[in-house]
């Protein structure tokens, strides 16, 4: 079940008030508020927008400067980078944003076994 928001109470008892003669003022005190909760939202959308652009070019550039002409894993990069917060797939979901890198496929070693993993390197 879908939890009511004060936003959409708002808008119910406008509705309701607004059928009945002389209760202008409730309607325009009800209205003040709607647009106060939807001038919260558009900041509150803004600034998250704007963390995780700031975060996102960090990790970008970061990783760009550690991917080279050889090929190089996710979990390799992890590891050269060092971030405490970072993992495989914030690798992987953030080197699309950069120019310049190709997917590969490589053949690794692990435990005696060969596995075939995917790596990123410069085009």
């Amino acid at each position: 079940m879908k939890k009511t928001t004060a936003r959409e109470n708002f808008v119910d008892i406008k509705n309701i008030v607004a059928a009945v003669e002389g209760t202008e003022e409730l309607v325009a005190f009800l209205d003040k508020n709607i647009a106060d909760i939807d001038k919260r939202a558009e900041r509150a959308k803004v600034k998250r927008a704007e963390k995780a652009a700031e975060k996102n070019d960090e990790l970008v550039s970061a990783i760009a400067s550690v991917i080279g002409a050889e090929p190089i894993t996710p979990d390799e990069i992890v590891a050269a980078l060092g971030i405490e917060d970072l993992t495989r797939n914030k690798v992987t979901s953030r080197v699309g944003k950069i120019e310049g890198i190709e997917k590969v496929d490589i053949t690794v070693e692990v435990d005696g076994k060969k596995l075939k993993r995917t790596a990123y390197k410069r085009a």
